[in-house]
């Protein structure tokens, strides 16, 4: 069953049970249960990777999530990791990456998915930042204007997250597609060190996705926490993001919590709660 007052947010499906995950449609349970409007997948997904779901299942998956009042709003890409950033970043991981991606914008557009997620890697360790190893920066911008210009054919937003923002909002620049947008990760941010109220005004129009997930950061330590319990200025940060017109998706990432579903739960409140006050303001 849904909720009266759903939320506009989607809930990512990967971290939900733990290391017993659940079963996409245990997924979509519970993210109905909780007051979730969509739900948001990753191409790595055992069940919903764009090999398995052939077109028969793409139209089941989409009926059966009609039936919960939930609809897909972001397909995440799934990215390799390497040994100096991986993602788009370094030569290892940068073919598997791109045809992740391919894969990932096909498998939205038959979905009726308007929004690809994909982390492009750790931009501070391209070749030419001090100790870096990983590809030119200009690589990586032909190998996202590829994406991009994708992207715009099939009338998807690209929205990308990177570790080390001064990189990346070169980058971006270099690409020069309105469709290639930012993904505004908060635990991403926390654990790069950056401010994410800054990145926000910084980025103004151009953020694709706000993923929000909460991290605490002591030192070079970095672990996960409940949305709301950790540094992310969640409150703060969505104002700002009312103010710029921001009109989704809005992602709950909850895969690195111990208990997903609780912390899908604890998400939503908090969301609706914010959301609430926000109205009244």
């Amino acid at each position: 069953m849904t909720h009266e007052n759903t939320i506009p947010a989607a809930l990512a499906l990967e971290g939900l049970g733990g290391p017993g995950a659940l079963d996409a449609r245990g997924g979509f349970a519970v993210a109905a249960d909780a007051g979730y409007r969509g739900i948001a997948f990753a191409t790595n997904h055992k069940e919903l990777n764009p090999d398995e779901l052939g077109p028969s299942a793409r139209r089941h998956v989409k009926s059966l999530l009609a039936t919960k009042g939930l609809a897909v709003e972001s397909v995440r890409v799934a990215v390799p990791r390497g040994q100096a950033g991986g993602g788009l970043s370094e030569a290892a991981t940068i073919d598997r990456t791109l045809e992740n991606a391919r894969k990932g914008m096909l498998l939205a557009r038959e979905l009726g998915v308007r929004t690809v997620a994909m982390h492009v890697g750790d931009l501070t360790r391209l070749a030419g930042a001090a100790g870096g190893t990983g590809l030119p920066e200009g690589t990586v911008i032909s190998a996202l204007r590829e994406l991009a210009q994708q992207a715009d054919a099939a009338g998807l937003t690209l929205a990308l997250s990177a570790e080390g923002a001064e990189a990346f909002a070169r980058i971006l620049k270099g690409v020069d597609f309105d469709r290639a947008k930012v993904n505004l990760d908060g635990a991403r941010l926390i654990g790069a060190g950056e401010d994410a109220l800054k990145v926000a005004e910084e980025f103004h129009g151009e953020i694709g996705q706000f993923t929000a997930d909460d991290a605490v950061r002591a030192g070079s330590k970095v672990r996960a926490a409940l949305l709301g319990e950790g540094q992310l200025p969640l409150e703060a940060l969505m104002e700002i993001l009312r103010e710029q017109g921001f009109s989704g998706p809005l992602v709950v990432d909850v895969r690195d919590l111990p208990d997903g579903i609780a912390g899908a739960r604890h998400a939503a409140a908090v969301l609706a709660g914010i959301l609430r006050r926000s109205s009244r303001g």
